[in-house]
């Protein structure tokens, strides 16, 4: 979400080089102050996922059950970290939609 916002905040959108991230900019980055109980379900969910792509990359190329497992299970995941993101900032649902297909 913070690669969404500085996108479209910060960047010229004319460019499809990699632009720098400024300080200034950086400065100005929207990062909030949690509750410990949101931070420690962030980070669990963090360290989930992290688990599950340990898991994943030992799998290497096989095409397997545990493998389509694991890729779902990092999805669903994946997706409870945006959805806890979302109501730390508030975002509606019509903003979710803008979001999510930028980052098709």
């Amino acid at each position: 979400m913070l690669n969404f916002y500085h996108t479209y905040k910060f960047l010229d959108h004319s460019k499809n080089l990699f632009q720098k991230i400024l300080i200034a900019n950086a400065k100005k980055l929207p990062i909030k102050n949690t509750l410990i109980q949101t931070e420690q379900k962030l980070t669990s969910l963090v360290e989930a996922i992290i688990n599950f792509k340990e898991r994943l990359i030992s799998q290497k190329d096989k095409q397997t059950d545990e493998k389509a497992r694991l890729e779902k299970e990092i999805q669903k995941i994946d997706n409870e970290i945006d959805e806890e993101i979302y109501k730390l900032y508030g975002i509606t649902e019509e903003e979710k939609k803008i979001i999510e297909e930028s980052l098709k």
